[in-house]
């Protein structure tokens, strides 16, 4: 069990400062990050090949599926009962702790159109509130080397090498 450690850093890999950001929720591992400059959650997910930023957040920047350069980005699976179509646009910045990437290119989903849950008593589902604006995926921890500190509730990370966010043009969904 960890000791005495609430204000030392975690990141025994590194002399430089990592990276941190605070873990914000109890049940998952959500952080904020800034797209463009605004703020929202992410939640790390190892089980997402790619990290995906939810499309009313990407709308809100002005990114959508009509806007020049974007990409059909394939299928996504596992968001609900059906695969959700995504695509892939350039953003101006990505930041998350004291890191920033300057002019990613991104998927972007509407990642929660069919999570819904139906409360009892009733048949009408509905959309579950508080869900993350962005997924980090596996391309993000594949390029950093991260620890998750419980403990401090944060966590660290480092830039390892790679593409942050790879962004190869897909199949859409009805193409597969």
């Amino acid at each position: 069990q960890a000791e005495d450690c609430e204000n030392v850093s975690l990141a025994y890999w590194t002399t430089e400062p990592p990276g941190q950001a605070a873990i914000e929720s109890d049940s998952r591992l959500e952080v904020t990050i800034q797209i463009n400059g605004q703020s929202a959650r992410a939640q790390l997910d190892s089980g997402a090949t790619s990290s995906v930023v939810e499309l009313d957040l990407a709308s809100r920047l002005g990114v959508t599926p009509q806007s020049p350069g974007v990409v059909p980005g394939g299928c996504s699976f596992g968001l609900g009962k059906r695969p959700v179509e995504s695509w892939t646009g350039q953003f101006d910045s990505f930041a998350i702790g004291n890191e920033r990437i300057r002019n990613p290119r991104l998927h972007f989903a509407d990642l929660w159109k069919d999570v819904t849950y139906t409360q009892t008593g009733s048949r009408v589902p509905k959309k579950l509130e508080g869900l993350p604006s962005m997924l980090l995926g596996a391309d993000f921890l594949r390029s950093h080397r991260v620890l998750i500190a419980h403990s401090q509730r944060k966590i660290y990370f480092t830039y390892a090498g790679g593409t942050v966010f790879p962004a190869a043009p897909a199949k859409a969904c009805g193409e597969r």
